[in-house]
């Protein structure tokens, strides 16, 4: 019985003893694996880093966008302004500035959910141009386009409005210069 006793005994004591030493390596495990996610999360503020794209990778298109922005305000096709893709705090946002009968309509839409973070309007005395959605060339064709040959260079933010009577891309792009591009395709 002493020898059982003994053998349970020091059987007890080297399992309390591998669990003592275990401990604090999974903790630390815990730590480690804790940090690098919380060094990938503070990284994913840049889209580049996150999914190696050219460009912001949103799940609502510019045309969702707008249909969002008209659902907004109930008030039918109100002709855009400028729209434009904006990233704050790591979340990127449609920002749309609209007219349609003497009054200015303007949006701010989370561009992954559709979600309106901001809207408001105001009567507006000036008439303004407005973008032509059906002949608007698509902003990731236009960034792709825009970034050929252009090594380590992607867009962080853009916006479309219309310049001087024409429609134009401005891109913030990251690592080259920033551009102005042609939004409309070319009519015949």
């Amino acid at each position: 019985n002493k020898k059982i006793f003994s053998l349970i005994l020091a059987a007890s004591f080297l399992f309390a003893s591998c669990s003592v030493s275990e401990s604090p390596n999974s903790k630390n495990d815990d730590t480690n694996s804790k940090e690098v996610i919380e060094v990938e999360n503070d990284n994913s503020k840049d889209q580049k880093v996150a999914n190696n794209s050219l460009y912001p990778e949103v799940s609502l298109s510019i045309y969702d966008a707008k249909k969002a922005f008209d659902l907004e305000f109930g008030v039918g096709d109100i002709g855009i302004t400028s729209l434009s893709l904006d990233n704050g705090n790591g979340k990127y946002y449609y920002e749309i500035d609209g007219f349609l009968d003497n009054k200015e309509y303007e949006a701010k839409i989370d561009a992954n959910t559709g979600d309106i973070v901001e809207s408001k309007s105001e009567a507006e005395n000036e008439n303004k141009e407005v973008l032509d959605f059906t002949i608007l060339k698509d902003p990731n064709d236009v960034i792709t386009k825009a970034l050929e040959g252009k090594e380590n260079a992607y867009v962080k933010e853009w916006e479309l409005s219309i310049e001087n009577g024409k429609a134009v891309y401005e891109l913030d792009i990251e690592n080259a210069d920033d551009m102005e591009i042609d939004a409309y395709e070319k009519t015949n």
